[in-house]
């Protein structure tokens, strides 16, 4: 507790630097939370990395899906990056990998999906209990409830999973400083294109100091661990 207000006090004061130093001590300590990856995306803002910002509200959004304030600095940030990025290299194409259930389920947290999840399956057994007894057009009405309830158990599994990332390849990850993509997990290996600052793709392999990192329509390559953080920590 006093290192986070001696964060927030160093944040309020200015000392955007201290205040990162000190937010990332209690992130390697252990502390997972939602307002504490915010205010450190915050503060790296400030500093102006950007990539590290981002990165955070991620984490951020991941942890506290629909935080309207962490959801609107990402745009923000996105948007600086953007202007960043053609300032310094003119017009160039990047790519996000994030799949359609990701997507779908950004705004829902996990207690959210599994407490649905459980609705439904308590309608399945009681909608099946209630078929036992029922009769004529009730039987009916039971059969049909129950089969509807068991395909949203179906559709909120599927969900549930997506949110943990079982259909995506590797672990959700965010670039965090423009780095050259290599051929293999070693300096001198052939450079094989650019990952670019605030990029967000999967880490699908590590090697030592290096990952091997994804980052959609076919482009990827190993490069520094220090330069990519996971989403979920």
């Amino acid at each position: 507790d006093a290192l986070f207000e001696d964060a927030n006090a160093a944040f309020y004061a200015g000392d955007y630097a201290a205040a990162i130093q000190n937010y990332e001590e209690l992130r390697a300590a252990g502390v997972i939370d939602g307002d504490l990856s915010y205010n450190l995306g915050t503060a790296y803002a400030k500093e102006g990395e950007l990539g590290e910002a981002l990165l955070n509200f991620e984490r951020s959004l991941y942890l506290d899906p629909g935080a309207s304030d962490a959801q609107t600095n990402l745009e923000a940030t996105q948007q600086g990056l953007a202007e960043r990025l053609t300032a310094t290299r003119g017009e160039i194409e990047t790519s996000e990998s994030r799949g359609l259930g990701e997507a779908i389920v950004r705004d829902i947290s996990e207690f959210a999906l599994g407490l649905l999840l459980l609705i439904c399956w308590a309608l399945v057994f009681l909608t099946l209990i209630a078929r036992m007894y029922a009769k004529g057009r009730a039987r009916v009405g039971a059969t049909v409830t129950a089969v509807l309830a068991l395909v949203f158990v179906g559709i909120f599994a599927v969900l549930f999973a997506s949110k943990h990332g079982r259909f995506q390849d590797g672990e959700p990850a965010v670039v965090t400083a423009s780095v050259d993509l290599l051929e293999g997990p070693d300096p001198r290996a052939t450079t094989r294109g650019e990952a670019f600052e605030g990029e967000r793709g999967s880490l699908v392999g590590e090697d030592g100091d290096y990952v091997r990192v994804s980052l959609g329509a076919g482009r990827g390559g190993w490069l520094p661990r220090e330069h990519v953080g996971l989403v979920r920590e």
